[in-house]
């Protein structure tokens, strides 16, 4: 558990390496081990830790593929999915599922989306 919220540390996080550094400890002594091997197995632990590079984040990888033409914000295209539902929109219609830079996604039936309120960007180089 993360101490400091309360919740199980990611795998692979610092947090979860203090944790096994931690339980390594606390079981070493437990068991009579030397200090020297506790100490061996907990530096074993850390330069782990500190060779993982950090995820990337949203803002590293995300990369726009449509801009909206009157507010001008962009999204990434994120895949289609069908629709069941008893409102207006037919059964089993296909819907663009979208998302913003900020995270937020957003679903738009695939007629609508490709009404002229989105335009293609270019990506890598080519054009839209």
């Amino acid at each position: 558990m993360n101490p400091v919220v309360g919740t199980p540390a990611q795998p692979g996080s610092m947090i979860a390496a203090l944790q096994e550094i931690r339980d390594k400890a606390d079981l070493g002594v437990s068991y009579g081990l030397s200090a020297d091997l506790i100490c061996e197995q907990i530096a074993a632990i850390a330069r782990s830790a500190l060779a993982t590079p950090p995820a990337p984040s949203i803002d590293d990888c995300w990369q726009p593929t449509h801009q909206h033409v009157k507010r001008g914000s962009t999204y990434r295209i994120e895949g289609y999915a069908s629709l069941q539902t008893t409102s207006p929109c037919e059964e089993t219609a296909v819907l663009v599922i979208y998302r913003a830079k900020d995270g937020k996604l957003w679903a738009r039936p695939h007629d609508e989306f490709n009404d002229g309120r989105f335009i293609p960007l270019a990506t890598n180089g080519s054009a839209a």
